[in-house]
């Protein structure tokens, strides 16, 4: 019962349950593919020539294992956390667009589910997010590091822009179907400028305020249009607790207060699957505002 009143307040139960199955079966194949090319390519050294990695590249904790493709074994694997959850969302996003175009938007009371594009951005995003942080981490090279820090930047645009998207000065259906094209170009040219400009930045500096203008955005909607007790509140406080634990993480493991270098749990691999969970909790946080289901 529990489980059909959760998929009733995150509008999924119309969604085909195969498909996310079709999705956890992606999910385990990418996960053993990687698992035995490791094993057989365990020793080579494929890396070798590329340019190395700058910034907090080696000031994690976790030992740099040079002689073997994978140099930072937990702080590469943890990052399966991000694909799991960006295949979730971009199934999630599949199911939307189907039900959208056979029973027509309006049939569908969650503007995150009448506009699946979205979906696919933040899924798609996690995705690469996924690629980026394994390939730097297993590497630690530069371009790897690079697809890893401008990963980072795609995702958090995308939430603001769908943070932006259900502003309430956008309520007339004309006015958000006009804009959404514009939305999405702006979200692919801000990608591009970010990708060719961004490694000239410390992200130590700027990704902070990415997140918290993310989840200001978040917290001045919700306040004003969801419930004190609501699932929409909850997951977005939720959201926000574990990106501090992350974060908080992630300084204990560069500054070496947390360290035992061999070992495979280690505070950054930690920061990636909180990360993940803090991303996934945002989505549901979207997909349980009941906003335009209450207006009906």
């Amino acid at each position: 019962m529990k489980e059909i009143n959760l998929s009733r307040s995150l509008y999924l139960t119309e969604h085909r349950k195969r498909s996310y199955i079709i999705g956890s079966v992606v999910f385990a194949l990418i996960t053993i593919t990687l698992i035995v090319l490791n094993a057989f390519f365990s020793d080579l050294p494929i890396w070798d020539g590329l340019k190395m990695a700058g910034g907090n590249a080696l000031d994690f904790c976790e030992e740099n294992r040079w002689d073997k493709i994978v140099v930072q074994p937990a702080n590469t694997w943890s990052n399966l956390g991000f694909l799991i959850v960006g295949l979730f969302i971009f199934i999630t996003g599949i199911n939307d667009f189907r039900i959208k175009k056979t029973k027509g938007r309006n049939s569908i009371h969650n503007l995150l589910a009448q506009y699946p594009v979205f979906s696919f951005l933040i899924g798609l995003s996690c995705i690469y997010l996924f690629w980026g942080s394994f390939i730097y981490h297993a590497s630690v090279r530069y371009f790897p590091q690079k697809m890893d820090i401008t990963s980072m930047y795609f995702l958090t645009v995308s939430l603001l822009a769908f943070s932006f998207f259900r502003s309430r000065f956008l309520d007339k259906d004309n006015k958000r179907n006009n804009i959404l094209p514009w939305v999405v170009a702006l979200v692919i040219i801000a990608n591009a400028i970010i990708f060719a400009f961004i490694m000239e930045i410390n992200v130590n500096l700027l990704f902070p305020f990415f997140i918290i203008a993310v989840f200001i955005a978040n917290l001045i909607y919700t306040t004003k249009n969801n419930k004190a007790k609501s699932i929409a509140r909850t997951t977005l406080y939720l959201s926000f607790g574990v990106m501090v634990v992350s974060f908080i993480m992630w300084i204990l493991d560069k500054e070496d207060i947390m360290c035992n270098s061999g070992s495979f749990f280690q505070g950054h691999a930690i920061w990636h699957l909180l990360n993940a969970f803090s991303i996934l909790l945002i989505y549901v946080h979207y997909r349980s505002d009941r906003r335009i289901d209450l207006e009906q």
